[in-house]
Order: structure tokens, then C-alpha cells, then sequence
């Protein structure tokens, strides 16, 4: 059974500790070998400022992790053959592109397919899921929002505030949440309420169940159970084909028991078969989100 994912933090991981390659197994969620284990199909990867730090060479930063991708992932052996991984890259978080054209548009010469405005904070372009004030999309935004849909670059709506979500719901285009979970089950500022979940729906969107903890059941241990519970829950809303997995690896601090890497998602698709037809399975571990991202881009 093939897998696919819709976010993992490997390219931040590889520039934060200086790697030139991927390092051996153990220092690193996410390396050819364990993609090749799982049988993954895609697996997303993001470009990713560590706005928490408050670095002032962030776009820098950018480039030298698009650098690393182009080196170490794109074209890549593993990433051949009906068996290999197809990667797909993303940006999380625009603090540093903001509203300067010219760096979106090097962003979609680079190969960008993917991109979200905000990680949790505010900034030039929309305010994310913890910024109190909810302001929503700026007028350089809206402008950002234009560009990316007519570039048919899908607009990640993971870690926008309510308010910037609806903003960019206004608009048509390519609409996903990588790596949320549904407010109906753990209510947490970072996953989705059901009115944002059925936006998505009618969208013909695709939402990535993602693996952490406190975004699961609000604890700092979460158990294959809770995943389920979240992929249940978003099922009900009529969800059935939208849901997948957004792992978030190589970004958690807190690990689902069990579930520390890619080539552990085999055991929780077995946990899964207990509960689900082999059909149903299928589709949240990779058909989904196939059939999301090769309809529409």
C-alpha cells in the first residue's frame, strides 16, 4: 500500500544542523531509506524560516534550504521509478517573501507547488492562528493570494487564523490544510472548526491529518487511537475523500507512541485495517491525496 504525505520539516532540520546530505537514520525522521520502506508516493517538503527565533537573514535561509532541495531531493535516485517518492515543495510561513513579486516569482521558477502565508504569528501578509487581533488578509495578501492561484500554486491553509482563512476562501483556487486536525475532536487554535473542514470539502481541497500530540487529544502523548478519532471525526463531515496524512516530521517536538518516522506508518495502516475497509485505507494513506494533487495541478 502506497503512502503519501502532505508536510514534513526535513529541509529545516538538514540546514538547521549544517548537513550536506542526509545523515544516518536516527538523527533525522525523514531519509531515502525509510520514504523507500513506507512505500511513499509523494512527500511534501517545506521551506521553512524559523520565525521563533527572530532572525533578521530569513530569506537567506530560504535559499540555502532551496539549495539543499535541489541538491539532495530533486532528481534524486530514490525519487525515480514506479517505486520512488515524487517530492513536492512548499514554503510554510512567508515572513520573508512578504509582498516582494520578485521573490515569489524566483519561488515558482524554483519549482514551488505549494505555499502558506503565515506560520502561528502575524505578518506583511495575513495574521496566523495565534494572533489575537484575527485581522485577516492585508491588501498585499489579497495581491500574494492572485498571484499564487494564477500560478496554479496550491495556498496551505495550516496555521492561518480563522478570519485570513475565510479571506483566502473568497477567491477560487487550489485549496489544502497539509497538516491540521479538526477542532471537533481536540480544541486546539491550530486545527480546524467544522465550518473550515466542509470549506474544504466544497473546495475539493485535501486536509493531512497531522501526528502530534497536543494537536490530537491536547496531551503531550497521543496513541494510532487518536489518529483514528481525528480521521473519523473528519470523515463524518463528509470527509471521506479529502483526508490523508500531514506527519509533520522532522517538526514535532512530541511523537505519537509508535509513529517516529516514516517507516513506522506501515504499523498504524495495519491499526487501521482493525477498524476500516482495506478501500477506505487506501485512500486516506496516499489515494486522496493523489487524486488531489494530480487533478488539479
Amino acid at each position: 500500500m502506497r503512502v503519501s504525505d502532505s508536510h514534513c520539516d526535513t529541509l529545516w532540520q538538514l540546514w538547521r544542523n549544517g548537513w550536506e546530505r542526509f545523515p544516518v537514520e536516527g538523527k533525522i525522521d525523514v531519509t531515502p531509506e525509510r520514504l523507500s520502506q513506507a512505500g511513499v508516493l509523494y512527500q511534501v517538503f517545506a521551506l521553512f524560516q524559523p520565525v521563533f527565533e527572530r532572525r533578521s537573514d530569513g530569506w537567506d535561509i530560504l535559499l540555502q534550504q532551496l539549495d539543499l532541495y535541489h541538491q539532495l531531493i530533486e532528481g534524486a535516485a530514490w525519487t525515480k521509478g514506479e517505486s520512488g517518492t515524487t517530492p513536492i515543495l512548499a514554503l510554510e510561513g512567508a515572513d520573508s517573501v512578504g509582498a516582494c513579486m520578485d521573490r515569489w516569482r524566483l519561488l515558482r521558477q524554483s519549482g514551488l507547488k505549494m505555499a502558506s502565508f503565515t506560520w502561528n504569528e502575524a505578518n506583511e501578509l495575513a495574521d496566523g492562528c495565534l494572533e489575537p487581533r484575527n485581522a485577516g488578509l492585508s491588501k498585499q495578501g489579497f495581491e500574494v493570494l492572485s498571484f499564487l492561484d494564477e500560478s496554479n500554486i496550491a495556498v496551505d491553509v495550516s496555521h492561518l487564523g480563522e478570519r485570513s482563512f475565510w479571506d483566502v476562501f473568497e477567491h477560487q483556487g487550489i485549496r489544502l490544510a497539509s497538516h491540521s486536525n479538526a477542532q471537533g475532536v481536540c480544541n486546539h487554535k491550530r486545527n480546524l472548526t467544522d465550518e473550515q473542514i466542509k470549506a474544504l470539502i466544497n473546495a475539493g481541497g485535501f486536509m493531512g491529518v497531522v501526528f502530534t500530540p497536543p494537536f490530537l487529544n491536547g496531551e503531550n502523548r497521543a496513541g494510532f487511537d487518536d489518529i483514528v478519532r481525528q480521521i473519523d471525526y473528519i470523515a463524518s463531515l463528509g470527509g471521506e475523500d479529502i483526508v490523508g496524512f500531514g506527519s509533520d516530521f522532522d517538526g514535532v517536538t512530541y511523537y505519537v507512541d509508535g509513529l517516529h518516522s516514516p517507516a513506522d506508518v506501515g504499523e498504524l495502516l495495519d491499526y487501521m485495517l482493525n477498524y476500516y475497509q482495506a478501500s477506505f485505507v487506501e485512500k486516506v494513506a496516499s489515494k486522496n491525496f493523489q487524486t488531489f494533487w494530480e487533478s488539479r495541478l
